[in-house]
């Protein structure tokens, strides 16, 4: 077989390609479906072992955590999102299927690693396809969840920043409609089953989904009591690395602007309602004057009508007598 550094430039020529003569690409049949297998063969190219990966501590900055001796693999993950942005619709419709069959088990990498490699391009193409990708959300968020709860550390990291790039591409839409079942299967994640890896990029990700500008408390309200036990824990706990502690401290401190922010929101809307119900007793006062008033209007018409017709009466009386 070829070297990594040859296969990496026939990676980085067929990349360019797709990048440089887009058109003539799409045109030929087949030829994405076939290059997204093949990056996909690619993503699974690393250590069976996890336990090097699994041992070591939590880098913010380090997104996907791919170890210093997989270079293909590496290659792969920086490849796959430049052939997405590239063919864009075309790859959605290309990976859809290849999604749910690499993780449900039934693709050519049976194992943990074809999970894994199935995320990242759920990754890539939230961020490449965006528009197509949130019309997909509805089928794609089972497998991310299911992922979530994986025996395997890097199929639950590779989850995790599915849930981080959704919160930050889909704002607002993301939190609202799927607060219900991420947020306790994320609080599952920060539990003992997971590495000091995951659980920093857990609270990375709900750094991201806790955005004030996009989540709202009440997305988080149900389940705000075992999150913050779950956050509050890692800033203690004992094999948490300085990075994974940072982070769960700017998690707790997103949620607490967000319970900020509905702190004043509920204020306000007591002094409206408040405002409110002073206005109605107001109006109230102002009906029963009115009513007053127009009593008391129809009682001087009544003694001004009766006025009019007795004088009328003693002027035709003055008139008759005088006649006479």
């Amino acid at each position: 077989s070829f070297e990594e550094s040859t296969r990496c430039s026939a990676v980085e020529v067929l990349t360019t390609v797709c990048e440089k003569a887009n058109s003539v690409v799409r045109a030929t049949p087949g030829f994405a479906e076939e290059l997204i297998t093949l990056q996909l063969q690619l993503l699974c190219e690393i250590e069976a072992n996890e336990q090097e990966w699994v041992s070591g501590a939590y880098e913010s900055q380090d997104k996907i955590h791919t170890n210093d001796d997989e270079e293909m693999c590496s290659c792969a993950e920086e490849a796959i999102f430049r052939v997405m942005h590239a063919f864009g619709e075309t790859a959605l419709q290309a990976s859809l299927g290849m999604i749910s069959q690499w993780s449900s088990g039934t693709g050519p990498v049976p194992d943990w690693r074809g999970r894994r490699a199935s995320l990242v391009i759920v990754q890539t193409l939230a961020v490449g396809c965006n528009k197509g990708m949130r019309k997909q959300l509805k089928d794609i968020m089972p497998v991310v969840l299911g992922c979530l709860a994986d025996a395997q550390q890097r199929v639950r990291f590779a989850a995790v920043e599915c849930v981080a790039i959704f919160a930050d591409e889909y704002p607002t839409v993301f939190q609202r409609m799927y607060s219900r079942t991420v947020v306790p299967a994320m609080i599952a994640v920060f539990g003992e089953g997971s590495c000091d890896k995951v659980k920093g990029h857990a609270a990375a990700a709900m750094c991201n989904f806790a955005n004030p500008e996009s989540c709202s408390s009440t997305a988080l309200e149900p389940h705000m009591d075992g999150l913050l036990s779950q956050l509050c824990a890692l800033l203690t706990a004992p094999g948490s690395s300085l990075a994974t502690q940072e982070q769960a401290l700017m998690a707790v401190s997103r949620i607490a602007d967000l319970e900020a922010t509905a702190s004043i929101l509920r204020e306000e809307l007591a002094a409206a309602q408040e405002a409110a119900a002073a206005a109605a007793g107001h109006a109230k006062q102002f009906q029963a004057l009115a009513g007053s008033s127009d009593e008391a209007l129809r009682a001087m018409q009544a003694e001004h009508d009766r006025f009019k017709a007795a004088a009328e009466a003693r002027a035709a009386a003055a008139a008759t007598e005088a006649a006479a």
